[in-house]
């Protein structure tokens, strides 16, 4: 399609080859992903800088200078400094976002891509990722302002214990799908739209972009959403209607637990009315419905329950996501001490055998160093936090409960930081 056309050259890149390079990730050469705010950015994993330039279209960002720059640069060996998610990860000793990709999706896409020797592609993204707004129902004790507004009523208490970037306004990504819709036979040849938030369903945005889609192509895309499943009706929208006229869907429902760890992390949420849906889902036949947890401070107590739990239930999950938290570095599952940490580790290894994931998460733990300093600002946090909120559960209960120790208090936390230093 020659749309999609940048450059021809007679020498093309044998594309086969980039996956020598120890740092290839495939995801620039054939997906975009939209940030909350319109911007195209290399992936969920790395949005702190945008590869469009001011004023660019979707279809000018996708083969622009910085495009090419990072395509050369993961295809040559080099860690660029976009992708340092992936690089701690890795070097933690566990498997990568661009590891996890290429391991999934290479072989459905390996043929249709096409590399010219600048480094731009004569093929479109075949799998279009998009953030729907920074506008969410609820808001998650590890989530930031950048994936639910909502955060921005606690940002006198999040302001206490970090110094990353927060965002104020309530962000829309109006423009970017936009300019999607506009992309000349762009939905004749995406395998999948994919959408995450903030919340996508209670977004008008998600909802414009999908009607502009022609009607006779939705039966070839395949959607998938990351999404909390509060409603499965909203306003005047019926999603299994709506889901109806495409290929599949499947929905990844987050939820960093289940019960009352569900409760406690997911603010404004009910793990009753979300396990109703899934079930509702679960009987349609179109529909795959999986589960997308992030693994911190406030649910690493509950893995092998929380696995247990999917093993058992009727919901016949498609897959289990489990992202390990990075930032705020306060809420890493890694930063529990002493017996809380030999405890965790000793649970997870415990239930190896039944659920071989729990390997990931201890491995992590047993590589990444203590830090007592982020450890007394996620009990002042989390402190903060509850005060505020009044949960039915506080984090010394779900200790009690999950490891069956008692939780040090304050006092005893502010002893260790000055007796064992920032890190332990």
């Amino acid at each position: 399609m020659q749309i999609y056309l940048w450059k021809c050259y007679d020498l093309m890149i044998d594309k086969f080859k980039l996956k020598d390079s120890n740092t290839f990730c495939m995801l620039p050469f054939m997906h975009i992903y939209g940030s909350a705010g319109g911007d195209m950015v290399p992936c969920c994993e790395a949005q702190e800088e945008p590869l469009n330039n001011p004023g660019e279209t979707a279809i000018e960002s996708w083969n622009n200078n910085n495009y090419r720059e990072l395509r050369q640069a993961l295809a040559e060996g080099e860690r660029h400094p976009r992708c340092e998610v992936c690089w701690h990860n890795e070097d933690a000793g566990i498997v990568s976002n661009r590891q996890q990709w290429e391991h999934d999706n290479w072989k459905d896409f390996a043929d249709k891509i096409a590399v010219n020797s600048d480094y731009s592609v004569n093929n479109p993204p075949y799998w279009v990722e998009l953030k729907v707004s920074n506008f969410c129902n609820l808001k998650c004790i590890m989530c930031s302002t950048h994936s639910s507004y909502k955060r921005v009523k606690d940002l006198d208490i999040i302001t206490k214990y970090t110094t990353d970037g927060y965002e104020t306004r309530l962000l829309r990504p109006t423009s970017l799908f936009e300019s999607l819709n506009k992309w000349p036979d762009l939905w004749d040849t995406v395998h999948t739209l994919q959408f995450t938030g903030g919340e996508p369903i209670i977004n008008q945005e998600h909802y414009d972009l999908i009607a502009g889609i022609p009607e006779s192509v939705k039966a070839n895309i395949k959607l998938r959403y990351a999404s909390n499943l509060s409603y499965i009706k909203f306003k005047k929208y019926d999603l299994v209607e709506i889901w109806s006229k495409f290929k599949h869907v499947n929905i990844k429902v987050s939820m960093d637990g289940i019960d009352d760890v569900y409760n406690y992390i997911r603010q404004d949420g009910d793990w009753n009315t979300v396990y109703e849906n899934m079930c509702i889902l679960n009987d349609i036949p179109t529909i795959d419905v999986a589960a997308g947890i992030t693994v911190q401070a406030h649910n690493i107590f509950q893995m092998p329950e929380f696995y247990d739990f999917w093993k058992k239930s009727n919901v016949n999950l498609s897959f289990i996501t489990a992202n390990i938290l990075q930032t705020p570095r306060y809420l890493s599952p890694a930063l529990w001490h002493g017996e809380y940490r030999d405890a965790i580790i000793k649970k997870l290894r415990a239930a190896e055998s039944r659920h071989p994931e729990m390997n990931r998460f201890a491995t992590y733990m047993e590589n990444t160093q203590r830090n007592m300093r982020d450890y007394a600002k996620m009990r002042k946090y989390t402190r903060d936090i509850e005060e505020r909120y009044n949960p039915q559960i506080k984090l010394k209960e779900m200790v009690k409960r999950y490891l069956k120790i008692n939780l040090e208090n304050m006092t005893e936390v502010n002893r260790l930081l000055q007796e064992k230093g920032p890190v332990d």
